[in-house]
């Protein structure tokens, strides 16, 4: 559109975009969400298993903890059917359900029970439970040194 002003023309500015504009804008933001939304699923999906293998890392290192700091050995026993666990350190125990989404469940080479018991020196008895859903997440305990690992192999 033009318009005289004073004698000379002046080229009037255009506001807001084109309809071909935001077609392009709305498809370049629909493959954009097409190719990130299966990766946030699968996070999410891995996020129970690793819920469930943090808790149980965790409880493992306050029984570790525990035994180094009161001199005296600790144990942690796991019942892998139904996800209990008892804490024991010297004369005093804590029982404690470890907190498992639906689908998810604990294996072992044992079904009944599994025992971690720590010494004050910083060993331990060797350890291996795996928290099985979408993805595999293995947790263990190294029987020399007491580390506990949670699927990567990183010492939490």
């Amino acid at each position: 559109m033009v318009r005289r002003c004073g004698g000379a023309q002046v080229r009037a500015s255009r506001r807001g975009f084109t309809l071909l504009e935001l077609l392009v804008v709305l498809t370049l933001l629909a493959i954009t969400a097409a190719a990130a939304v299966p990766a946030f699923l699968a996070d999410s999906a891995r996020g129970a298993e690793r819920d469930a293998a943090t808790a149980l890392a965790s409880a493992l290192t306050r029984v570790r903890d525990g035994a180094r700091s009161s001199a005296a050995p600790a144990t942690l026993i796991l019942s892998p059917t139904d996800a209990r666990l008892w804490l024991v350190w010297r004369d005093s125990t804590v029982t404690e359900q470890l907190p498992l989404a639906p689908g998810i469940a604990l294996a072992a080479a044992r079904t009944d029970r599994i025992e971690c018991r720590f010494e004050p020196a910083g060993t331990a008895t060797p350890f291996d439970v795996t928290v099985h859903g979408h993805v595999s997440v293995p947790v263990h305990v190294e029987a020399w040194s007491g580390d506990i690992t949670i699927g990567d192999g990183a010492p939490l």
